[in-house]
């Protein structure tokens, strides 16, 4: 019996031990377990063992985490990638300014660093919200122009946002020189001072004969210059009708250069004439004017000649005087020109009155029809001579067609007012 209960104990404490052991292995693993997450976070977190170990470095070169080292080295190598470091300059000129009217502005160039003109390139932004611009023309009304002399702007170059702060300063300080509203019933001789009296047959162009007399030219009593062309019963050798016509000028009566000129006028309604405004300045009347190409000694400046048959206006420019020299058996002018035809534009022969006028500058001739420039005139270095204005009217059907008058019928152009504006280049 004793010997069965010692086998006994013995089995018993053989499973206790063995559960003991189990029980500790588990443990074991439990406490693993649980630390291994601790460990593996306090490593992540761990710089320098993170620097230590190489596969870990290259991993935190990737990270695109800027430091304060890095924001204050990093720069973009705009000439590698567009070519250019930086603009420079704009440029513009003055497309045209009206008195109390809008003025407009041509931006010219932009050019960077290279001296590479990138106007197109470029955006425009300005102070001022009453700015507007459209592609490269600059408009400042004439509330904003009263007010300012310049508005400052910024050039944004598109691809690469570099930008550049310019001044637009505005080109003229206009003030009112001249005024003839044709009041009254007497044309004021004190400023129309030359008014022409050849008698007839003064002008002879293709087959027309006609000459100037004082009764063509008066005013209507209603503030209305008449300039009148008139046919009249006689004939010419080539068989037609002799006209009158009329011109009038401010000779030793009025002169000036540079500034703004227009006319309100009711062109002819006919045909195979034309009614003109313009300027002689400095030696262009003189015969014996030196022959050296160029305007700026002397000009006739054609404001406008209006030609019904093809519906337009002409602008034109003269130089070197009017000097005749014979050739062999043919007699040559020294005169020198260019003219041109402005766009067609029949609604300036409705009946209604329009404004011709020119911008004259120190270098440009600008010309312009109800406020819209139709020419611009840069080729011949400007002129720095004062100048008269003339009215008048010309008998031609080179390019005008046939004047279809009958003896005793004429035609009327309209003058509502004249005015000028001097410029600040006018009285510097």
């Amino acid at each position: 019996m004793k010997i069965k209960q010692i086998i006994c104990l013995a089995l018993c404490l053989a499973m206790l031990s063995c559960t003991a052991c189990r029980k500790n292995n588990t443990e074991l693993s439990s406490n693993s377990s649980n630390t291994s997450t601790p460990l593996l976070s306090s490593t992540a977190n761990d710089n320098s063992s993170l620097s230590s170990s190489p596969t870990e470095s290259t991993t935190s070169s990737k990270v695109n985490t800027p430091t304060s080292n890095t924001q204050s080295t990093e720069s973009i190598d705009f000439e590698r990638m567009y070519g250019l470091k930086s603009l420079e300059s704009v440029g513009y000129i003055c497309y045209k300014d009206i008195p109390n009217g809008e003025a407009q502005y041509e931006i010219t160039e932009v050019l960077n660093d290279k001296g590479q003109d990138l106007k197109i390139s470029c955006d425009y932004t300005f102070d001022s919200k009453d700015i507007k611009i459209d592609g490269l023309i600059v408009t400042v009304p004439a509330k904003y122009k009263a007010k300012h002399k310049s508005v400052k702007g910024t050039a944004t170059h598109r691809l690469s946002g570099i930008t550049l702060d310019f001044e637009l300063k505005f080109a003229h300080n206009y003030k009112l020189i001249f005024e003839d509203e044709f009041e009254g019933d007497t044309l004021n001789t004190d400023i129309w001072a030359d008014i022409w009296d050849t008698g007839l047959e003064h002008e002879i162009r293709d087959e027309y004969s006609y000459g100037y007399v004082k009764e063509n030219v008066f005013l209507d009593g209603e503030g209305h210059l008449i300039n009148r062309v008139k046919a009249l019963p006689e004939k010419n050798k080539y068989g037609k009708p002799i006209y009158t016509s009329s011109l009038i000028s401010t000779e030793n009566g009025f002169e000036s250069r540079y500034g703004y000129y227009e006319m309100s006028v009711r062109p002819h309604l006919t045909t195979g004439l034309w009614g003109a405004f313009w300027i002689l300045a400095g030696d262009m009347d003189d015969d014996n004017a030196p022959e050296d190409n160029s305007t700026k000694n002397g000009v006739e400046i054609d404001i406008f000649e209006t030609l019904m048959s093809k519906n337009a206006a002409r602008h034109a420019l003269f130089w070197d005087g009017y000097g005749w020299f014979q050739v062999g058996d043919e007699w040559v002018t020294k005169t020198q020109g260019h003219g041109v035809m402005a766009p067609e534009m029949p609604e300036i022969f409705d009946g209604k009155f329009h404004k011709f006028a020119l911008q004259w500058t120190p270098t440009d001739f600008i010309f312009l029809i109800d406020d819209q420039v139709t020419y611009r005139w840069t080729g011949t270095e400007g002129c720095d001579q004062p100048g008269y204005m003339l009215i008048s009217s010309h008998v031609n059907s080179e390019g005008t067609g046939e004047l279809l008058l009958k003896p005793g019928e004429y035609t009327d152009m309209i003058v509502d007012y004249v005015r000028v504006y001097s410029s600040d280049e006018s009285y510097k």
